[in-house]
């Protein structure tokens, strides 16, 4: 018994050093990965990175155009995201930011902003729009946009930027809170049944079903909109007049401090910026009006026509007047309406914040929210910027424009 007892005590010491030995090499691959921030797609601590972060560079374009078609399987035209990245570089700090194989110096990884200001709590300040966070699908689970992120955030903190806004893709998973993104509210999509007949057309599978439904869902279309429109387009009070951004226009032209002011935190629509979001958009297809009373501007609506293969859908980039003034909302909506119709669109789309002024007012005027949206998030670049003062949207303005959905 004794021998038993002693091989017992050997094998329980061989055990305990081999625990040791095990923990001491875990703790210490742990630690290596922390430093480094990644791991191998086996989750083993790498030995060395085979990559590198640093800024963009001209010589980058076609390697990022390659990386964008992998990675969303489909080809981005190089004059968009020229004007989406480069465009706005006349802020301070470096705005697009890549990771390189080793070797080779393809790009392998894309984290960038768009540079903006922005109103909080009614005092201005600069902000980041985040854009194209992405990772070529060979090189995922390797940190690569945690480090590309982490990076251009203390870029962007170091050049003065308040804040990041942006509306962080659902496949991040958990790296959002890891960023530093805090979720304040829904951006939700909303729908217009502008010509039911049109919709319905693409999905009948005959032409005697299409026929049969042509009269009625048109019927429908044209009933819905004069309940919910019918003041808008018999008001005389409102003039309506078109927006040539091509000429030099002060904020003042499109937010009068009567509007600015329900709106306390919002993206500033400077004049260089409306020109850059909707004069200097390559399609070219944005259209910006105007909406008068008596010769006061009360506000304005931004939008354009997509067409994706037979589906032809009308976009409201922007609409933005006082939360009482329903008038104003209407008479532009109704000429937003008249012009999408004659494009050919079934549908007219509109994003914004549930409990917002604009959600309101696009709700009585006939759009009705859909199952589909974003979440509204932020990552604070600085001790006094408070989440949590943050997560009403009754207190702001935001819509599809001020983001890159539309």
């Amino acid at each position: 018994m004794s021998l038993i007892k002693h091989r017992t005590c050997c094998h329980q010491s061989i055990i305990r050093q081999i625990a040791g030995a095990v923990k001491t090499t875990y703790t210490a691959g742990v630690n290596s990965i922390a430093q480094s921030g990644t791991a191998t797609a086996s989750g083993a601590p790498p030995t060395e990175l085979a990559w590198y972060v640093r800024g963009y560079q001209e010589a980058d374009e076609t390697s990022l155009l390659l990386l964008y078609q992998a990675v969303f399987a489909r080809a981005l035209e190089v004059e968009q995201m020229r004007w989406k990245l480069l465009a706005r570089d006349n802020f301070p700090g470096q705005m697009v930011w890549v990771a390189v194989e080793k070797g080779s110096e393809q790009i392998i990884g894309h984290y960038a902003g768009i540079p903006l200001e922005i109103t909080i709590g009614g005092q201005q300040y600069a902000a980041i729009h985040s854009v194209e966070a992405m990772t070529h699908p060979d090189f995922r689970r390797q940190g690569i946009l945690t480090t590309l992120a982490r990076r251009a955030h203390e870029e962007w903190a170091a050049a003065g930027y308040k804040m990041v806004i942006g509306l962080p893709n659902d496949k991040w998973g958990t790296r959002n809170a890891v960023l530093g993104y805090v979720p304040l509210f829904p951006l939700a999509w909303l729908k217009f049944p502008l010509r039911l007949d049109r919709i319905a057309k693409r999905h009948m599978k005959t032409r005697v079903a299409r026929t049969i439904a042509e009269a009625p869902a048109r019927a429908i279309s044209q009933v819905w909109r004069a309940l919910h429109l019918g003041s808008g387009t018999r008001s005389n009070q409102v003039q309506i007049t078109p927006c040539d951004l091509t000429y030099q226009a002060t904020e003042t032209d499109f937010l009068p401090t009567s509007i600015s002011r329900h709106y306390p935190n919002a993206v500033v629509r400077s004049s260089s910026w409306l020109r850059w979001r909707y004069k200097e958009e390559p399609s070219g297809a944005f259209k910006v009006l105007i909406s008068s009373i008596g010769g006061r501007t009360t506000g304005y609506a931004a939008y354009r026509v997509i067409e994706d293969g037979k589906r032809v859908t009308g976009y409201l980039a922007d609409l933005i007047v006082a939360p009482d003034d329903r008038l104003s909302a209407l008479a532009l909506l109704a000429r937003v309406f008249a012009d999408v119709e004659r494009s050919g669109a079934g549908s007219v789309m509109a994003a914004s914040p549930p409990g917002s002024a604009v959600y309101k007012h696009l709700i009585r005027a006939g759009f009705r929210a859909i199952r589909a949206g974003f979440t509204f998030e932020i990552v604070p670049l600085t001790a006094d910027v408070d989440p949590a003062v943050l997560k009403d949207p009754a207190q702001w303005h935001l819509a599809a424009g001020d983001f890159d959905i539309v």
